[in-house]
């Protein structure tokens, strides 16, 4: 059990240590210097005299504040992985899209994507619409809808239902 223990805080620790790496490469805090400034004429217009340089809350609030962001639009691209418990398959893929935001705390987006994985995949399209806390690193609530070709084929007639409200069962 002390095994264990150890193992817990082990991971713990060193999960946080990661945790706040990337976070603070995320937020664009490299040294306590905000490298997205550099770059970014809105931001860097901002922020022209910046936070002192000992004013650690000073220097987080200018890593994280995305105000700024109103009227600015981009592209991204985006990947990951799904697993679906029903097929025991992993799909990996990637999608590439464009966001624009209105406001700062509110972004419309598109994107085109792929998924793919052994026998089964999907290629398609995705619109959304969110609401988040004008930060770079927030939760967001959205809403969206999602149009794809699957090339998998899912047989309803073993499933026990009736797929097509005539209340016949696995006809």
């Amino acid at each position: 059990m002390a095994f264990i223990d150890r193992l817990a805080r082990y991971l713990v620790r060193h999960c946080l240590s990661l945790g706040m790496c990337c976070f603070l490469t995320a937020s664009g805090c490299n040294g306590f210097k905000s490298r997205y400034a550099m770059s970014d004429p809105v931001y860097a217009k901002k922020y022209a005299e910046g936070a002192e340089r000992g004013d650690l809350l000073g220097k987080a609030k200018q890593a994280l504040d995305a105000r700024h962001v109103a009227g600015l639009s981009g592209w991204f691209l985006s990947g990951g992985t799904q697993y679906r418990a029903r097929t025991d398959s992993t799909l990996g893929g990637a999608d590439v899209g464009f966001e624009y935001y209105p406001t700062s705390w509110f972004s419309q987006r598109a994107s085109l994507g792929t998924y793919w994985g052994g026998e089964e995949g999907y290629v398609g399209g995705d619109v959304g619409l969110r609401a988040q806390l004008p930060a770079r690193i927030t939760p967001f609530v959205g809403l969206g809808a999602t149009a794809a070709a699957s090339r998998t084929v899912e047989l309803a007639d073993d499933d026990g239902r009736d797929n097509d409200d005539d209340d016949l069962i696995d006809e």
